[in-house]
C-alpha cells in the first residue's frame, strides 16, 4: 500500500513507527495529496529517534517540520477518549478484539467481526495444528476451553506498568553497584589506613559505615534507611 495504490479522499497519511528506508517513508506519504491535492502526512517518534529527521533529510531531500505540544500527565487520557477502540481495531483489519488491560472500562461496543470463523484457521506448524484440534474437539465436546494446568498463565499487564517494573529494576541494579563501589572503597580505605597514621575521628567514621553495612547485611535496617546514611 506505500507505493502505488491511488486512494480518493486520503487527507492524513500516519505512520507510528519509521521505516529503515527513506524512500519508504516518502511513498508512504505520497499516498495522500495526490494529483494536486492537498494532504498532510505525521511521523510520530520517540525523543531517541530524533536522527531520523536529518536522515530522511539528507537522503530524500524531505524537510520534517516539528509539532511542538506541552503533554501533561493526563494528555493521553485527553486524547484516548475521542478514540473510538472498535473501530480503531477494526481499521487494523482485526479478526476479534484482542484482550489486554488497556481496553478495560473501554467502550467497544463499535467493533464488528468480519464473517470468518476464526476457529476454522489452521496453524502453519502441524505440531501446533494437532494441539489446536485436540483443544477444539474437546471445546465441541464440552463446551469449555481447555487449559495449560501445567503452566502458570502470566499475569498480563499495561505497557506503561512493564515500563515502570523495568525502570524500578535498572534503578534497584544502579544503586547495588553504588554500594558495592562503597564497599570496595571502605575496604581499601580500611587497608590503606592500617599502614598510616589514622585520626581518631576517621576511625569513629569508619567504625561507624562498617556497622552500618554489617546492620544492612543482617537486615537490621532497611534499604531506604542504608541509603539515606549514606547519601545516596
Amino acid at each position: 500500500m506505500a507505493r502505488g495504490i491511488d486512494i480518493s479522499e486520503i487527507n492524513w497519511v500516519l505512520q507510528y513507527d519509521p521505516p529503515s528506508i527513506a524512500s519508504s517513508f516518502v511513498h508512504r506519504c505520497g499516498r495522500t495529496a495526490r494529483i494536486g491535492n492537498e494532504g498532510n502526512a505525521l511521523l510520530f517518534l520517540l525523543e531517541t529517534e530524533d536522527a531520523y529527521v536529518d536522515f530522511v533529510k539528507r537522503n530524500q531531500k524531505v524537510e520534517l517540520q516539528q509539532i511542538k505540544t506541552k503533554p501533561n500527565e493526563n494528555t493521553i487520557e485527553e486524547c484516548l477518549q475521542y478514540v473510538d477502540m472498535g473501530k480503531l481495531a477494526m481499521g487494523f483489519g482485526l479478526l476479534r478484539m484482542p484482550k489486554m488491560p488497556e481496553l478495560k472500562r473501554k467502550d467497544v461496543s463499535f467493533f464488528v467481526s468480519p464473517e470468518i470463523d476464526i476457529n476454522a484457521i489452521p496453524y502453519a506448524n502441524k505440531q501446533r495444528e494437532l494441539h489446536r484440534l485436540e483443544k477444539l474437539t474437546e471445546y465441541q465436546n464440552t463446551g469449555v476451553w481447555s487449559t495449560n494446568h501445567r503452566r502458570k498463565q502470566k499475569q498480563t499487564e499495561s505497557w506503561s506498568e512493564s515500563k515502570k517494573r523495568k525502570l524500578e529494576r535498572q534503578e534497584k541494579r544502579s544503586k547495588r553497584k553504588e554500594k558495592k563501589k562503597l564497599k570496595e572503597g571502605l575496604s581499601t580505605t580500611s587497608n590503606k589506613k592500617k599502614r598510616k597514621h589514622i585520626k581518631e575521628e576517621d576511625l569513629e567514621e569508619l567504625a561507624k559505615d562498617i556497622a552500618l553495612i554489617k546492620k544492612f547485611k543482617k537486615k537490621k535496617i532497611s534499604q531506604e534507611e542504608f541509603d539515606a546514611a549514606f547519601g545516596i
